[in-house]
């Protein structure tokens, strides 16, 4: 007989308030007790358990080999899965020092800063990254989300171009485009650039529902 696997909630008089199951087996065996028992926040609590667990065995590893950046890739996406973005970044941060051109750390790190409103770092880190590899088309994506987030059209527009010399196939830059055009009230160059995307992916949602709004905006209630 397979024992139980659950966690006991005890409330500050010392009752049972309730029981946390893993699977429905073991839900149906306590419902005869008249006990509160819950199943799905156990699991939450088993991968939380089990993601501190991997986050320990990481730290092991990186004292055991400082030096090897793969260990400090898989720490930072565990804080990541845990939502610890402050010891994310750190993580990041000591990973430039063993590697200042790890490649894929400078477009997390611009990630995190740009998700963060702290557009000056997100520009900091891309621009690293530039420097890198000038033909990752990522690179210059990501400067142009941060300086559309920063409403300076010429150079989101100017990066946003760029991408477009190493990836003219990914509708979502187009999208992108359009929606700068868009949001600087251009209406006609933003329907140019959602058929653009629509001529890639017909069945592009946000293109689709993004055209029907500057369909909209100029009037043209055409269902063709």
């Amino acid at each position: 007989m397979k024992s139980l696997n659950l966690v006991v909630v005890i409330t500050s008089n010392k009752k049972i308030d309730k029981i946390i199951v893993n699977d429905k087996e073991d839900l149906e065996k306590l419902k005869q007790y008249n006990i509160k028992v819950e199943l799905k926040e156990e699991q939450n609590v088993f991968e939380m358990y089990e993601l501190e667990k991997q986050i320990e065995k990481t730290v092991l590893k990186m004292a055991m080999e400082p030096n090897n950046t793969e260990h400090y890739h898989e720490l930072a996406k565990y804080y990541a899965m845990d939502n610890q973005y402050e010891k994310v970044i750190s993580v990041y941060e000591t990973l430039l020092t063993l590697d200042p051109k790890d490649m894929q750390t400078l477009l997390n790190l611009g990630s995190i800063w740009f998700y963060a409103k702290e557009f000056k770092k997100a520009i900091k880190c891309f621009n690293e990254a530039m420097m890198v590899n000038p033909s990752n088309y990522l690179v210059y994506y990501n400067l142009g989300n941060t300086y559309a987030e920063m409403k300076n059209f010429s150079k989101a527009l100017h990066y946003y171009s760029r991408t477009l010399d190493f990836n003219s196939e990914d509708p979502e830059i187009y999208n992108a485009i359009a929606l700068l055009y868009h949001d600087f009230d251009d209406y006609v160059e933003a329907r140019a650039y959602y058929e653009k995307a629509l001529s890639i992916d017909p069945n592009n949602l946000t293109a689709l529902i993004d055209l029907g709004n500057v369909c909209y905006k100029l009037f043209d209630y055409s269902t063709k």
